[in-house]
C-alpha cells in the first residue's frame, strides 16, 4: 500500500511539472506576441488578459494548481510586458509632428498699369507622414523678394490643396520672407500637393531712362509651407 501512495504521490509530481512546462510555454508565446507591439493598444490588453483566463481556466477545471510563487512570478511578468507595450504602442499610437517643406520655384507676374491678376504657383508635394495625419496649423512664407519693377501692390496669397475642393485666400502685406497662418486647411489630411501664387494690382509701370512705363513686374523666390500635424484624430 505505501508503494501505491508513494506512486501515486510520484505521478501528481509529474502532472504538476507539466502544467508548470505548459504554463511557460503559454507565456513565452504571448510574450512574442506582445513584442510584435501591434498599433491598436487595445489588443495588447485583449490578448494578454484573455492568456491569463485561458490559463487560470485550463488550471481550474483540471482540479490541480502551480505554485503559488509560481503563479505570482508569471502574472507579475506578463502584466509588466502589458504595461511596457501598452506604454511603447501608446507613444506610436498618438503622435504630433511638424513638416517643412521648401521649393526652389519662382512666384512671378507681369501686369499693365491698373490690372489685377494672379502670379505664376509653387507646387509643394508633401509625403511620408503617417496616413491619418491631419493639419492642427498650416504656415506659409512667400520666401525672398527677387525682383520688382514699378508700383505693385499685392493683394493676397491664395493656397490650395489636393485634399480640398475650394482654395483659401490670405491676407498678405506683400512683405518678403513673412510667415502667414492659414486657417482654412485646418483637420484635412497633411500630406498631399499645395500650390501657393499671389494676387496683385499694377498701380504704375517701372521707371525706364525716366519714363513711366504701362508695365510692372514682381518675382518672390525660395517659398516654403510648414504643416504641424497630428495622427490621433
Amino acid at each position: 500500500m505505501a508503494e501505491c501512495w508513494k506512486r501515486c504521490f510520484s505521478i501528481r509530481e509529474e502532472i504538476q511539472d507539466c502544467i508548470d512546462s505548459y504554463a511557460e510555454m503559454e507565456y513565452r508565446k504571448s510574450q512574442k506576441i506582445l513584442e510584435k507591439a501591434p498599433k491598436d493598444p487595445i489588443n495588447i490588453i485583449r490578448d494578454a488578459a484573455g492568456w491569463l483566463l485561458t490559463v487560470s481556466e485550463k488550471f481550474r477545471t483540471g482540479g490541480i494548481s502551480m505554485s503559488k510563487n509560481k503563479f505570482l512570478k508569471i502574472l507579475f511578468s506578463a502584466l509588466l510586458i502589458m504595461t511596457m507595450a501598452f506604454t511603447a504602442t501608446t507613444s506610436a499610437y498618438a503622435a504630433t509632428g511638424t513638416k517643412k517643406v521648401t521649393s526652389s520655384g519662382k512666384m512671378s507676374i507681369v501686369l499693365n498699369k491698373g490690372q489685377t491678376g494672379n502670379s505664376s504657383e509653387v507646387t509643394f508635394r508633401v509625403s511620408g507622414l503617417p496616413a491619418n495625419a491631419v493639419i492642427t496649423k498650416l504656415e506659409v512664407n512667400p520666401g525672398s523678394l527677387k525682383s520688382y519693377s514699378g508700383a505693385m501692390l499685392t493683394n493676397y496669397l491664395t493656397l490650395s490643396s489636393s485634399n480640398r475642393s475650394s482654395a483659401e485666400k490670405v491676407s498678405w502685406n506683400g512683405k518678403e520672407n513673412t510667415t502667414l497662418t492659414t486657417s482654412g486647411f485646418l483637420a484635412s489630411k497633411a500630406n498631399g500637393t499645395y500650390t501657393i501664387s499671389f494676387n496683385c494690382t499694377c498701380l504704375s509701370g517701372a521707371i525706364s531712362h525716366g519714363m513711366i512705363l504701362d508695365i510692372g513686374s514682381k518675382t518672390y523666390s525660395n517659398p516654403y509651407i510648414t504643416i504641424y500635424w497630428d495622427d490621433s484624430f
